[in-house]
């Protein structure tokens, strides 16, 4: 019996164990023939002379492997040296059994050479202990990592430094211990780290009692060491040189930026997703509820005979108040979801937000728009609709202005919006920790479109928001 698959795999075998009659060898390819260094016909006569071929040193455990394999027919995988021609190689033996009907019990296995293999594995433990006595006599702060992220092992200066034992910190997940990057941030920077070998940058690490360690980490990777990571933790508060403290200074408040960019980024987008529920809700059922009220009550109307009466007086202001409430909710209902944007774009929509101050309050507005638009992507109009909303509301409910001016314009690839008023003017925090959610929330969708947005204001002269911000995403802040 010769399955035919097993004639592609190099170093395959095949064989059976007969009750009473031993081992009979069914079929071997040519490569395991070669690699064994054997005739067939002597291989295929007396199977024991391959296990002549190995080692003396190694001969006892694969002869303990094999016997329970027979034993409980369960697969088996070997490692260990052979000798052919005087050479010593270092082959890998797997075993799985078939099936056993009658009297027999039908096996298949594969050999494979892996000598370079542990050619480098005996260079890895060469190198780990280099690493072994860096973790016993290092000053800084070091330790050995998974590609997972978790800690394997690390010394005593690390120890020191976060105020934990080696047995909390070994098998620990380095997230559990930075304060500024996330699993996901993690994750790339171990992605970038195997890509160029070597990553610093600056960090904080959370000490047991709380409290947070500026640290500039060193790490690197080898590709001849798998799976591992070395690093080096240097205790910023302590006497390090300038440029150590200035490049993990810069780093860390990089990283802070960043995260809270990305915290209002996602701010945004849950308030865009509940502002359009609600929207659509309002739209969608109360105003539809609304307006069939409205219908019903138009028809009642027609039908009284008496339009003297006061009870057609009074059916006259409810049709009023519902006509009044249909349009308030649709109004409200576009304010929180902008729909017209994907069907009328983003002109027509500025334009209705400056006609309906227009049409409502007392302020005498101007608006100029110049530029194709048309091309604009939906994400970034939005963005833009919501800073004009933001700042005309402003501008009608505190400002106290008389005048209001819009102009918009696409120029040299960028778009420009400038909304003005002749107001009280009001005073502008530039910190996000004293600014209000309004001025924080339109600078946050500038920055994801990768652009800038200015406020500025005198008291008694007015306030002017000035946004500049690129038509395409290519400048705009990527998310990590």
């Amino acid at each position: 019996m010769k399955p035919t698959t097993m004639r592609i795999i190099a170093g395959a075998i095949y064989f059976s164990i007969h009750r009473g009659d031993g081992l009979a060898i069914n079929y071997v390819s040519e490569r395991c023939l070669t690699m064994l260094d054997l005739p067939r016909d002597r291989l295929m006569s007396d199977p024991a002379d391959a296990l002549a071929r190995v080692h003396p040193e190694d001969i006892a455990g694969l002869a303990s492997l094999v016997a329970d394999a027979l034993a409980t027919l369960s697969p088996l995988f070997w490692e260990g040296r052979v000798v052919i021609r005087g050479e010593t190689r270092w082959y890998s033996l797997e075993l799985f059994p078939l099936g056993n009907p009658g009297d027999a019990t039908f096996w298949e296995g594969i050999i494979i050479d892996i000598s370079a293999q542990r050619s480098d594995l005996d260079d890895f433990i060469k190198k780990q202990k280099i690493y072994e006595n860096i973790l016993a006599s290092s000053a800084q702060g070091f330790w050995i990592s998974d590609l997972q992220g978790r800690i394997l092992e690390t010394n005593d200066a690390y120890c020191e430094m976060v105020g934990m034992t080696r047995e909390e910190l070994v098998g620990a997940p380095i997230t559990s211990l930075d304060t500024l990057f996330s699993t996901h941030e993690v994750n790339g920077l171990i992605e970038e780290l195997m890509a160029t070998g070597r990553l610093n940058f600056g960090t904080m690490h959370r000490h047991k009692n709380g409290n947070e360690i500026p640290l500039l980490v060193s790490s690197n990777y080898n590709p001849t060491i798998p799976e591992r990571i070395f690093t080096f933790l240097y205790d910023l508060r302590e006497g390090q040189d300038d440029w150590l403290k200035q490049k993990a200074v810069q780093d860390i408040d990089t990283s802070i930026r960043r995260r809270i960019d990305k915290a209002e980024s996602v701010m945004i987008n849950i308030s865009e997703k509940t502002l359009r529920h609600i929207g659509q809700e309002l739209h969608d059922d109360l105003g539809q509820i609304l307006y069939a009220a409205y219908l019903e009550t138009s028809v009642l109307s027609r039908n009284i005979v008496d339009t003297s009466s006061p009870m057609a007086d009074k059916i006259g202001k409810i049709e009023h108040y519902l006509k009044q409430s249909i349009a308030r909710i649709r109004n409200i209902s576009t304010g929180l979801y902008p729909s017209g944007l994907d069907t009328l774009g983003l002109v027509p929509m500025v334009e209705d937000v400056i006609h309906n101050v227009a049409s409502t309050t007392s302020i005498i507005t101007h608006h100029a728009i110049h530029g194709d638009f048309s091309g604009i992507d939906p994400e970034r109009a939005l963005q833009v609709f919501r800073i004009v909303q933001e700042a005309v509301s402003n501008a009608v409910r505190h400002s106290g202005a008389s005048h209001l001016s819009l102009d918009m314009r696409i120029e040299d690839g960028a778009l420009e919006l400038s909304i003005t008023d002749d107001g009280i003017g009001v005073d502008i925090p530039h910190s996000r920790t004293t600014a209000g959610l309004g001025l924080v929330t339109m600078r946050s969708r500038a920055r994801l479109m990768g652009g800038r947005l200015e406020i500025a204001s005198l008291r008694r002269r007015g306030t002017r928001v000035h946004l500049v911000a690129p038509l395409d995403s290519e400048h705009a802040p990527k998310e990590t």
